[in-house]
């Protein structure tokens, strides 16, 4: 069965994410950018290395889990 995990980080981080999830064997994902409002504030995503992308990704139920316990580097 293929899972939908989102994924919403750092646009810095773009580059070493994706690597991370091809090495999971991730099937496929989709990136954009990504804006809102949380307890950090407001998030622009114009606001170049320090806006937020969401990324989309899909894969088996263990990928997805393998990604959502993954720790930052």
């Amino acid at each position: 069965m293929i899972k939908l995990l989102t994924v919403v980080c750092e646009a810095a981080l773009e580059t070493t994410l994706l690597r991370y999830l091809e090495s999971l064997d991730a099937r496929g994902y989709t990136v954009t950018d990504a804006r809102g409002k949380g307890s950090r504030g407001r998030r622009d995503a114009t606001w170049g290395p320090h806006a937020n992308i969401r990324v989309e990704v899909l894969g088996t139920a263990e990928t997805a889990l393998a990604i959502s316990a993954a720790r930052a580097h």
